[in-house]
């Protein structure tokens, strides 16, 4: 997961991972400070001691300085996270460092941020996940014909667009299956029991794989077929979406088409709201329904094309 996010984005998660831990102080100087960081990152307070992180995604010789920086600045504990293998000449400063520094890969990374409940990290795992990545992708292809001149379904098409309800109606089902076979039991698990988080999450997304590579891949697919033949039937799809209220703001994505972060962070304010939430197994409640009301709007575009066509049929 982490490849595909920044530094500032780890430190994001630890900070607020320190926050929940009940640290006194939690200074970022990436965000706050950066002239004064001096080898640290993230700087903690609390329970009588002082903590000093520093992040790299891919340490390199060039790194060492800060590293070194790190290992002389005066505090109780010093860490190290990185997430991709360092190079040569980097590991064998680790190597020398040993005993006075900390070393963290992502696996210990991950771990400590399931531990103490950083919700941003949940939510960057469920924005990472292949279900939602395929749902991204799904909603920028049937845009991306936004520009066409639309058109409504014709019979040219019609076995095409059934085929197409099918697969909505699919990825439908399994997302609200999941939301329920889940909702009883994340409101009743034991939250102080980490392990039972980090066991609830590998459940989940072992589903998001089977629902992403499935039902969300094969909808994508058809929809590049149906665009190859007609366009402007799912030029028509996105006109009547954007008119329902499960659509709303998403009406900015066709002038963000080619701006891809702008496109994929609109998109996923869409398809995973950032609300507050109480705790972590309420959190994952509020992504399952998130993802379940996703699936249902989709399928609701191919039901108002079909309701335009037969309205048409029968005038």
């Amino acid at each position: 997961m982490w490849e595909s996010r920044s530094e500032e984005d780890i430190l994001d998660c630890l900070e607020q991972a320190y926050q929940n831990m009940g640290c006194e102080t939690v200074e970022n100087f990436h965000k706050h400070d950066r002239r004064h960081e001096k080898g640290v990152d993230l700087a903690c307070q609390g329970f009588g001691e002082t903590i000093h992180l520093q992040t790299k995604l891919k340490p390199r010789k060039g790194d060492i300085d800060q590293l070194q920086k790190l290992s002389t600045s005066t505090c109780d504990k010093k860490i190290y996270v990185y997430i991709k293998q360092p190079t040569r000449s980097f590991k064998d400063c680790m190597c020398k460092m040993e005993g006075i520094v900390d070393f963290w890969d992502s696996e210990k990374l991950d771990d400590f941020l399931i531990s103490n409940r950083s919700h941003l990290y949940l939510r960057y795992l469920f924005l990472d996940s292949e279900l939602v990545r395929n749902i991204c992708k799904i909603i920028i292809k049937v845009f991306s014909y936004s520009k066409v001149h639309p058109a409504p379904l014709n019979s040219s098409i019609l076995d095409d667009w059934w085929t197409l309800k099918d697969r909505a109606v699919k990825l439908h089902a399994n997302l609200e299956h999941l939301e329920l076979y889940w909702k009883d039991k994340l409101l009743s698990v034991d939250r102080h029991d980490p392990s039972l988080l980090k066991n609830v999450l590998q459940n989940i997304f072992r589903s998001f794989s089977i629902i992403g590579k499935n039902d969300a891949r094969d909808l994508l697919s058809l929809i590049g077929t149906i665009g190859d033949k007609k366009p402007s039937v799912l030029s028509f799809y996105v006109n009547e979406v954007l008119k329902s209220s499960s659509w709303i703001g998403m009406n900015q994505l066709k002038d963000k088409l080619d701006n891809k972060i702008g496109a994929i962070n609109l998109i996923h304010e869409w398809v995973l709201p950032n609300v507050a939430s109480g705790s972590e197994y309420s959190l994952i409640n509020n992504y399952l329904g998130a993802l379940h009301r996703a699936g249902i709007a989709i399928e609701d575009g191919v039901d108002f094309v079909f309701r335009d066509f037969n309205s048409c049929a029968h005038s």
